[in-house]
């Protein structure tokens, strides 16, 4: 159905776009049913279904194609129960750190900064491909390259706290001439 729409491919649009929110909204909405199921309980059904995800690609073989091409989509449903389990058990988390609610404000940014390919190129394929070069084991590999992805997206946080007024300035703009047009509409 989304092979001929390369729009559509793998759900990366704005209809599934939304539709994350909506399951977000959803699982905010009934947080009095998930807060009656264990936080261990959550933890263990996302576990258990990342587990024989991950089974299924590696070990069967007929399958692996198919797990692949329907599992890992922006539209798949499994990746829709993998959501809703994830913002269960954050709905259930009571963050209280300053930090954490002040970064928590720019991940949106974080994310649409790292989606233009000039950006991921340069900051994360090359990097990482050259500190995989670099470092002999995954033992030194891996916690290089989580620290290197925090370091990025710290300056991330950093580029959206610094443009944050400026983008206030554009909205206060934005919400003057719409009311101005709106006048000059309805007194024509």
């Amino acid at each position: 159905m989304t092979h001929s729409d390369s729009a559509l491919v793998d759900g990366k649009n704005l209809t599934n776009f939304m539709l994350l929110y909506v399951v977000g909204d959803t699982v905010r909405n009934y947080q009095y049913k998930i807060n009656r199921i264990s936080m261990g309980g959550i933890i263990a059904a996302y576990f258990l279904l990342n587990f024989f995800l991950v089974l299924g690609v590696m070990y069967i073989p007929l399958m692996e194609g198919n797990i692949w091409k329907y599992a890992f989509g922006y539209n798949s449903p499994i990746m829709y129960i993998n959501c809703i389990l994830v913002l269960a058990i954050f709905s259930k988390i009571n963050i209280t750190n300053k930090f954490v609610n002040w970064a928590g404000g720019s991940i949106f940014a974080c994310y649409l900064l790292q989606c233009p390919g000039i950006l991921w190129e340069n900051l994360f394929v090359i990097p990482v491909r050259h500190l995989d070069a670099i470092l002999t084991t995954p033992y030194l590999t891996i916690p290089c390259i989580c620290a290197y992805s925090l370091f990025i997206m710290l300056v991330f946080i950093c580029v959206d706290k610094i443009l944050s007024p400026l983008w206030d300035v554009f909205t206060g703009f934005g919400q003057k001439l719409d009311a101005r047009w709106h006048t000059n509409v309805i007194n024509s």
